[in-house]
């Protein structure tokens, strides 16, 4: 019903006479269009404001996540989903390509910290068997030891070893997750520059492994 009115809102401007750009319909979509769709479909795994729902939703809404995440990278985690996760693909699960915009947009309007301009195509340069023993340390209570936390409850991380997040994800996005964190989640910063237990080099060995993981 909402996405009626609003297309009756549109039409009705285009028959007074007015001209409707296109970025005032995208504006009008992520007031309206966006967040009935999010209510519908998102809401409950994600939460309210995408704060997140522990294992079955992760925080959408956490500004280091929105602050590295494209545009692009959002549509297509929207859009594929994660397979062996409550996360649907929602392209196969009745939204289409505008609909899936219309989410994005209106996740955009969470985000209050500056956009994070991150090299995604750096490689890191780390050694895979000491990441594997770093990731075992500091990472598998939260992740698994595959990067899968399955259906344990007590692990609350989200899925590392994921196809289609490993597919998405570029190594310099892995590496400023991991030395930065997610404020307000389990995920702290690992980086000895915020204050954490890691130098640059443990990152990179630690993102190797991560890497290593992909099929």
């Amino acid at each position: 019903m909402r996405y009626v009115a609003w297309w009756v809102m549109v039409m009705g401007l285009a028959l007074a006479g007015c001209r409707v750009e296109p970025s005032s319909v995208q504006a009008i979509a992520s007031r309206t269009y966006g967040p009935a769709l999010y209510v519908e479909r998102c809401e409950l795994c994600h939460g309210a404001q995408g704060e997140g729902m522990g294992k079955v939703g992760n925080a959408i809404g956490n500004q280091e996540f929105l602050a590295t995440a494209s545009d692009e990278f959002l549509e297509t985690a929207i859009a594929q989903g994660r397979p062996g996760t409550t996360m649907v693909p929602w392209a196969e699960n009745g939204l289409n390509t505008y609909q899936i915009r219309s989410l994005v947009r209106f996740m955009r309007t969470w985000q209050t910290a500056p956009s994070v301009g991150l090299d995604h195509t750096q490689v890191a340069q780390g050694d895979r068997a000491r990441g594997e023993g770093l990731y075992a340390q500091h990472c598998a209570s939260c992740h698994g030891p595959q990067g899968d936390p399955g259906r344990d409850p007590t692990l609350v991380g989200n899925h590392l070893s994921n196809p289609v997040f490993l597919a998405q994800a570029s190594d310099g996005f892995l590496i400023y997750a991991t030395a930065n964190g997610r404020t307000g989640t389990t995920m702290q910063a690992f980086s000895q520059a915020k204050g954490g237990p890691l130098d640059d080099q443990q990152i990179e060995d630690i993102v190797t492994y991560i890497r290593s993981l992909q099929k």
